[in-house]
């Protein structure tokens, strides 16, 4: 069965991840209450559906399977993504991903049973400044506290050789 990508909340954040991942051919399903943000990635998503993404009735409507991934972009509001993540756990979801706006939002999702809570701010302003800091280090994935791997720009001087 192949797995599809929900996203629910098409503030900017939300579009963008549902643009993205229509580019990268996945299955992507958008929810928003607001008319015009559901039109404005309706060519963009599998289906883009004008609802309230907390109504448990409406989440159960669109037929969400374990193998889903959903995507809970509220921005601020904690109240409306901490009922959503509670609905989608006890509908056994696998992966939760919920946006947050800061660590104490982080902390409460994360009890309620999300899987993963990113803050895009924090995220965000970290790679900035790694790229500041050190330039030459294009990415990098932590492996355990001790080890990473980094990609790292090669110096000007090893440019074009062989």
């Amino acid at each position: 069965m192949e797995k599809r990508v929900v996203v629910i909340g098409l503030g900017i954040f939300g579009v963008s991840l549902v643009k993205k991942l229509h580019e990268k051919g996945v299955e992507v399903i958008a929810i928003d209450k607001e008319k015009n943000r559901v039109q404005q990635v309706r060519d963009f998503s599998t289906k883009a559906i004008v609802a309230d993404g907390t109504d448990q009735t409406v989440v159960d409507a669109i037929g969400l399977r374990e193998s889903d991934i959903v995507i809970v972009s509220f921005g601020e509001d904690l109240a409306a993504s901490t009922l959503i993540t509670l609905h989608l756990k006890q509908m056994n979801i696998a992966n939760i991903i919920v946006k947050a706006p800061n660590e104490e939002h982080k902390l409460i999702l994360e009890k309620v049973g999300a899987t993963e809570v990113i803050i895009p701010e924090k995220l965000m302003a970290d790679k900035l400044v790694r790229s500041i800091v050190t330039p030459n280090i294009m990415e990098y994935i932590p492996l355990t506290e001790d080890f990473l791997i980094y990609e790292l720009a090669p110096p000007a001087s090893f440019r074009g050789r062989r």
